[in-house]
């Protein structure tokens, strides 16, 4: 019956309407036509000849398929022969037929539980569909970035909104260093701090491209971009596939090496180390690229299988950058060798509390506020200031059925250390 109760639905998505990439969905039929298919195989069953519980003449069961029999002792008791029933007997038909339809439901609610059941892509987000805002149409730095934006809006957005989520991430891990990224929004604005060969640009080189590859593969993935589809390899040969591949990723970063590229050929020292950075931003891409695979097989089992390669969550890959940053080596030369994946620097960093913004930021006292960041080091020798906040959360949330998840707020008291 578990075949029965599914139905196999696929819907074509690539580009231009080419059906390489399918998105197929398992769907269960309505309960009433799995009772009357349950129905149906009662009125056409079979009497077992050998009975060693009940009379061979009031038993009777499913007539087996070939690749799977049936014995006596897994037939339900309501299959029974009612060829010799009473009227008295037959008022309870609709008891009989009544149970024969709650076992249609019980097997629909396995099939739920069980089978993998592939949804369409989700709805892409509003600002994919808008374009390019006319902030982003003025932004001249990068002509590529300008191009694409015209061009294809959708692949441009999601490279800018990876971006930013990156520096975002940057100034969540760095936020109890004495630079914390709280001045820059993008590379795309071309803040000052890169035309310097330091450490913390190249690090914002690496984030930016390595953001911008995120979010064009995670788009890519979510079925969001037009121009982005699986390769040939990826497919199955199967009737129905999975939607799942890994050519997002490499799209992502093909994409991100065209739009912050600005020349492929430059005398200049900071070019040269910009393009460094920028690949060794786009290896980290690589390097923390996770496995995910999907069974097909019948009932939830591992028969068959899909896999591919997706990025990983951002902060992971921020994560990983910040760990090479620590890691940067200062080349003495332009021309002196160095890893692929490593950042490099030619300059020492400028002096933070000249070029931080210090007022109102979040320090350290007495180990309260967070396990580190130094209000000493964090105000640059100024005073700070010390609050009192009440935080609310929830509390003893109880499970009330059904289905209500209830909720007491509470009050938790903390001092929050602050720089003038």
């Amino acid at each position: 019956m578990f075949r029965v109760a599914l139905r196999t639905k696929c819907h074509c998505v690539s580009a231009f309407g080419s059906c390489r990439q399918r998105h197929c969905e398992a769907k269960v039929i309505p309960f009433e036509s799995i009772g009357d298919a349950i129905m149906q195989s009662l009125l056409r069953s079979r009497r077992i000849r050998r009975s060693n519980s009940l009379p061979t003449s009031r038993v009777t069961c499913l007539r087996p398929r070939k690749e799977r029999r049936m014995r006596h002792k897994v037939v339900p008791l309501w299959f029974i022969d009612t060829r010799n029933w009473t009227i008295r007997d037959k008022k309870t038909q609709h008891l009989e037929r009544y149970v024969l339809l709650m076992y249609g439901y019980f097997l629909c609610a396995i099939v739920l539980l069980q089978e993998k059941v592939y949804s369409l892509p989700t709805t892409p987000p509003e600002k994919l569909t808008q374009g390019c805002s006319p902030e982003l149409l003025h932004l001249r730095s990068y002509r590529h970035f300008h191009v694409l934006c015209r061009s294809q809006p959708a692949i441009a957005v999601a490279a800018y909104e990876g971006m930013q989520d990156a520096m975002s991430q940057c100034k969540e891990q760095m936020r109890f260093q004495p630079w914390d990224c709280s001045q820059i929004i993008t590379v795309l604005q071309d803040p000052s701090i890169l035309r310097l060969g330091t450490r913390e640009s190249a690090y914002l080189w690496a984030l930016s491209s390595a953001g911008a590859a995120w979010g064009v593969a995670t788009a890519c993935s979510q079925g969001w971009l037009p121009d982005c589809s699986c390769s040939g390899r990826d497919e199955l040969k199967q009737n129905w596939e999975w939607g799942g591949c890994s050519y997002g990723v490499q799209f992502g970063i093909v994409t991100s090496r065209k739009l912050l590229t600005k020349s492929a050929i430059s005398r200049s020292p900071i070019r040269k180390l910009e393009k460094h950075n920028l690949k060794a931003g786009r290896l980290a891409v690589k390097k923390t690229l996770i496995s995910s695979c999907k069974c097909h097989g019948v009932s939830g089992s591992c028969d068959q299988k899909t896999c591919w390669k997706k990025t990983a969550p951002l902060s992971t890959i921020v994560q990983h950058i910040t760990n090479k940053l620590n890691k940067a080596r200062r080349l003495p030369d332009i021309n002196s060798p160095a890893k692929n994946a490593e950042l490099v620097y030619m300059e020492d960093s400028p002096d933070p509390c000249r070029t931080t913004r210090i007022t109102n930021r979040v320090c350290n006292w007495r180990n309260e506020t967070n396990s580190q960041g130094d209000c000493g080091l964090l105000c640059c020798g100024r005073e700070y200031k010390v609050s009192h906040e009440l935080i609310s959360y929830q509390c003893d949330c109880q499970f009330i059925w059904c289905c209500h998840l209830k909720c007491n707020t509470c009050l938790r008291h903390r001092w929050v250390s602050t720089c003038n």
